[in-house]
């Protein structure tokens, strides 16, 4: 299967989605992989080419004051919570859909993360992908028998809006990123100026309304 993942998408302040998902239509994705920190109004299928969604809840969004708008997913979607971030696909592939598993891999040693992964393997057995997000850092670690794929950050990310494509056939793993929009001209001012010295009604030169 081709997956698409993205992750910490927040409030997606650059509206980066759309231009994310008609990546993963040109390039096949078929199942979308989302590790987390995800805002309330983004839970519409519609959004991510109605295409089915593995998201990971955070902690807040499981007990947090918020809670209620994360208790049923939408159609097509699957939450993994904590405690329970075991994803099988459509194939048949056993995935793990996490949120802050990035965490150990910044602050620990290789040789940690690996017995991270290994652990969660002999709990699932044949799972070969675990993804996470939080750290907005886009990483690839090879285990044995595991790889772990932060896919980065689509919001607050060092530079652009990234996100990965992978191949569940090939193990091929791709890391994208779309660039920031940068500014071509600096903000300026301008101010408007009516012969009918009343702004409030139809300046009747122009038969343009200013209010």
């Amino acid at each position: 299967m081709i997956l698409g993942a993205l992750s910490d998408t927040h409030t997606d302040t650059a509206n980066a989605i759309p231009h994310i998902m008609r990546e993963f239509k040109k390039r096949g994705v078929e199942y979308i992989i989302h590790p987390g920190d995800i805002d309330p109004k983004h839970l519409k299928p519609e959004m991510f080419l109605n295409l089915p969604v593995a998201c990971a809840l955070t902690e807040e969004q499981v007990n947090g004051d918020d809670k209620e708008k994360f208790l049923v997913p939408p159609k097509g979607w699957i939450y993994t919570r904590p405690g329970n971030r075991i994803v099988r696909l459509p194939n048949g592939e056993v995935i793990y859909v996490g949120h802050k598993l990035s965490s150990n891999f910044l602050t620990g040693s290789e040789a940690e993360m690996d017995r991270k992964l290994q652990e969660i393997r002999n709990q699932h057995d044949g799972l070969r992908l675990v993804f996470s997000g939080h750290t907005h850092h886009g990483i690839r670690f090879q285990g044995h028998l595991v790889t772990f794929v932060n896919p980065g950050a689509v919001e607050e990310s060092w530079d652009g809006h990234e996100f990965a494509i992978i191949d569940t056939d090939t193990g091929e793993i791709v890391f994208c990123r779309i660039p920031k929009t940068k500014l071509v001209k600096s903000d300026f001012s301008f101010a408007v100026i009516s012969d009918s010295l009343d702004i409030s009604e139809v300046d009747p030169t122009s038969g343009v309304s200013w209010t």
